[in-house]
């Protein structure tokens, strides 16, 4: 009649134990609340509005970047280098396109 609850005396069934009820991997079910000290640090979008330079070569390297929420991370480096190469690209075709600066008055 005075039976405890189930479980009551094993320390593994603990509400305060963050793995109670987990898995033979030690993943959680997704419905078990998280441990007060979880910080979610998973990787999501940033929503970060973008505005356009004014030029289009630019605008689409810079668009890109917005591929990277759908890449896996061991892919980020190289859309990052793929955009820096592109934009020094447009940079040294303005500076070829106004050619050399005047020469300065003395």
């Amino acid at each position: 009649m005075n039976d405890p609850a189930p479980g009551a005396d094993d320390p593994a069934s603990s509400t305060d134990d963050p793995a109670a009820g987990a898995d033979d991997a030690g993943l959680l079910p997704p419905t078990a609340p998280l441990p007060e000290n979880h910080v979610d640090d998973a990787p999501r979008p940033l929503g970060v509005a973008r505005v356009g330079s004014g030029d289009a070569r630019v605008d689409g390297l810079l668009g890109r970047l917005g591929d990277l929420d759908e890449l896996p991370v061991a892919e980020h480096q190289g859309v990052y280098e793929e955009t820096h190469e592109g934009l020094r690209a447009v940079l040294a075709a303005l500076d070829v396109a106004q050619g050399p600066p005047p020469p300065s008055a003395r």
